[in-house]
């Protein structure tokens, strides 16, 4: 994202802060409305220059594909698998990936992945624009994507330990 943008981020979230509202829950879920409120105005569009940073949501079919985000996909086989990746920092730039471009697409870019689950998917997009959106505005850009890439790295070797432990109590 642009600096203009994050400096205004910056300028929305003192301003909602600062405003003398009347909050009867704890500061940490007023802080979490303030971000809330920031990435539905900021992240929907009007993010251009993004730091490549997909989210990969799930294989689906063409047709689902089309169901679910209201777009029309030209060709005849609406069976066909693609994989679809949404941007981390823009909700709405949301591409699908011919499986046979996959491996190269994710060459390419950041790509950070779900669980199991299609809800766990969408949970798990919007806890990481959360947490990058607030680590953007508290710190810097530069670091938020340091965090979310550490943090992807991290979950990944997890992810291969679990999957390991799992096999090795099966054959146990």
């Amino acid at each position: 994202m642009n600096k203009e943008i994050l400096d205004n981020m910056q300028k929305d979230y003192i301003e909602i802060m600062n405003r003398d509202e009347n909050w009867d829950v704890d500061n940490c879920y007023r802080e979490a409305s303030v971000y809330s409120k920031l990435m539905d105005k900021y992240g929907k569009g009007l993010i251009k220059e993004t730091n490549k940073l997909w989210f990969f949501l799930n294989n689906m079919q063409i047709a689902k594909y089309e169901e679910i985000f209201a777009t029309k996909i030209d060709g005849d086989d609406k069976t066909k698998i693609v994989s679809v990746y949404i941007d981390i920092e823009n909700s709405s730039k949301v591409i699908c990936i011919p499986l046979e471009e996959q491996v190269k697409f994710e060459e390419e870019h950041n790509i950070i992945r779900g669980k199991r689950s299609i809800h766990d998917y969408w949970d798990r997009y919007y806890n990481i624009r959360y947490e990058f959106f607030k680590t953007c505005i508290e710190t810097t850009e530069e670091n938020a994507v340091k965090k979310l890439l550490e943090e992807e790295q991290i979950r990944i070797y997890e992810d291969i330990e679990q999957t390991y432990l799992t096999r090795k109590i099966k054959k146990d």
